[in-house]
């Protein structure tokens, strides 16, 4: 296996030669992925795969997609997308591959490597699970308790895996941004994202497999930090001439939650934004404020977390389904992004609204207690 290589990075900047970084980090982060990394050459020659690609289709090193064992169908597609990468589009498709005696849906996602022109493909191929639902024993389809069941199992773990998807995407543009560095301090900055977030990825898993389902352990969170964190972690995922501006204020904004659940809401909303504005470009507001409102109860303190793009817009039709489980207005989307917030919001015992005019753009307000 071929390492990714620092050496083609510019050694010599106005300070002097700049060292090579080590790639040992980027390399074990990359290798630590369960889901398959790889890079392929302009020519349609694959330069790089992580252990992950290798254990699934063998060692494609100086090879092309002809040497893919996979049906005639897919090659053809992956063939059309790759020529679609390199014009410097981004693309979310998806495929089904047996592993096993079970189907396993995959979605694959291809980004450009640009320095200057397009320089190569980077790729990776998500695995969303087995179609396990399909293969019940048809008895238990007469029990629609089960079946909700089941059909809510398989929509929480399509959830984790699609939020898995965002931290992935992340590493990769970090990695991408850098191996084309031209400071060690630069590629230094872009590293330690990379290790900020494949921690939070660890702790994301490690919660999944303590908790097996959305609601883990509460504790003392700032809100503001928390939101912080999540805007480093979807920042590399930004497409070109798409810009943030955060007003967050200055004062923690402290609640009883659990943390993962505000970097997930956050990022789902700042990412659904950021896919209203590629290809156009503009601009993402985030903001979060407190307030204080009046029930029957008395007062009660809330924070206030607004999304806001300045994008396309959502037509009114939609509007009322839009928090529904796949439900997209991408070709190839999985429309899980709006439901995993509604569902996370909920469980925090907050509330969410969406304005949007077509034209104009779209704002998602969270409403979250704060006290009581």
């Amino acid at each position: 296996m071929r390492s990714l290589n620092f050496d083609a990075m510019p050694r010599d900047t106005a300070n002097g030669p700049v060292p090579a970084a080590p790639p040992t980090l980027l390399q074990v982060c990359i290798d630590a992925m369960p889901h398959e990394l790889w890079i392929m050459d302009p020519s349609g020659h694959y330069m790089f795969q992580n252990r992950a690609s290798q254990r699934s289709w063998g060692n494609l090193v100086g090879r092309t997609l002809d040497a893919v064992e996979a049906p005639k169908s897919d090659l053809e597609k992956w063939k059309e997308n790759d020529a679609r990468v390199l014009d410097g589009q981004h693309i979310v498709g998806h495929f089904v591959r047996r592993v096993g005696p079970l189907q396993h849906r995959f979605v694959d996602v291809m980004s450009p490597v640009i320095d200057r022109d397009v320089t190569a493909i980077l790729g990776m191929n998500i695995d969303e699970g087995s179609s396990w639902l399909d293969s019940i024993d048809a008895t238990a389809s007469d029990d629609d308790r089960l079946r909700r069941q089941v059909e809510d199992i398989e929509l929480r773990t399509r959830g984790f895996a699609h939020d898995l998807n965002n931290v992935f995407t992340s590493i990769m543009g970090s990695a991408t941004l850098a191996a084309h560095a031209r400071s060690r301090s630069d590629v230094d900055r872009h590293l330690g994202v990379i290790e900020e977030v494949t921690a939070y990825a660890a702790n994301f898993t490690r919660q999944l497999l303590d908790h097996a389902d959305t609601d883990g352990e509460p504790g003392i969170v700032d809100m503001r930090r928390a939101v912080e964190r999540a805007i480093k972690t979807v920042r590399p995922t930004l497409a070109p001439r798409v810009s943030l501006d955060l007003d967050l204020g200055h004062r923690s904004v402290v609640l009883t939650a659990n943390a993962t659940h505000i970097d997930r809401i956050v990022a789902n909303l700042v990412t659904n934004a950021n896919d209203a504005l590629v290809g156009e470009g503009g601009t993402i507001r985030v903001a979060l404020r407190t307030e204080v409102t009046t029930t029957a109860a008395g007062g009660q303190v809330i924070a206030v977390l607004s999304v806001e793009d300045t994008g396309c817009g959502i037509e009114d039709v939609r509007l009322s389904r839009i928090f529904e489980p796949r439900e997209s207005s991408k070709s190839e989307g999985r429309g899980l992004g709006l439901w995993i917030v509604r569902d996370l919001v909920e469980t925090l015992g907050g509330s969410i609204r969406v304005k949007s005019r077509v034209g104009a753009g779209t704002r998602f307000e969270v409403t979250v207690p704060i006290s009581g």
